[in-house]
């Protein structure tokens, strides 16, 4: 039987003070990654997944602002199924809602939300992330280019959008703009007015 073989990342994974989990793809593109703060304790959800061959997730919940959250991240390859990635996504989703734990999960998702008027799938798409009080709250094309824009970095949560700060920064190091989100929590340091998690997809 001929060995799978690894690819390993091309660029520097390490950040000081940052511990990195990641869950790599066996071709050439794709794989995900978390860069989390060595000082925020957590676990690596394995029972959270997209498990099949088109997709990658990672999921890890932490504590935010005194409260247990689950934050993912997901890579879906462009020819895996709309609709069977659709279904994926709305049962993590009703999973961690039955659970009570809010949830963040955001990514290159490769389904182009500004096409939502014209193929009934992306509605579909964007009807799931309704759900559960969730809600995408990129809104803007993530990926442009000479002739075409495309909303395909999808930012979905559950947190009270009145404590978040998002946007997307307008950079040409990559072919996708990066997105980010700021949430504000209650648990600052004495000498702080507040305290930030910052997530960040690139």
């Amino acid at each position: 039987m001929k060995k799978k073989k690894k690819h390993t990342p091309f660029f520097q994974t390490k950040i000081c003070r940052y511990n990195f989990v990641h869950v790599y793809f066996a071709k050439k593109a794709g794989g995900v990654g978390i860069y989390i703060k060595d000082n925020l304790s957590f676990q690596r959800r394995s029972d959270i997944c997209i498990d099949l061959k088109d997709a990658e997730s990672l999921w890890v919940e932490t504590n935010i602002g005194g409260r247990q959250c689950v934050l993912g991240v997901i890579y879906r390859h462009p020819k895996y199924d709309c609709k069977g990635f659709t279904d994926d996504v709305s049962a993590i989703s009703h999973y961690l809602s039955d659970k009570t734990l809010q949830y963040i999960f955001c990514g290159d998702i490769n389904i182009n939300l500004l096409q939502h008027t014209s193929l009934s799938g992306v509605h579909k798409h964007i009807e799931m992330y309704e759900s559960d009080n969730c809600q995408q709250i990129i809104t803007r094309p993530t990926r442009i280019t000479a002739t075409t824009a495309s909303l395909i970095d999808h930012f979905c949560t559950t947190f009270d959008l009145e404590k978040v700060i998002l946007g997307i920064l307008i950079n040409d190091f990559s072919d996708h703009l990066p997105i980010f989100m700021l949430i504000t929590t209650n648990t600052a340091k004495q000498h702080d007015k507040k305290s930030w998690l910052k997530a960040w997809l690139c």
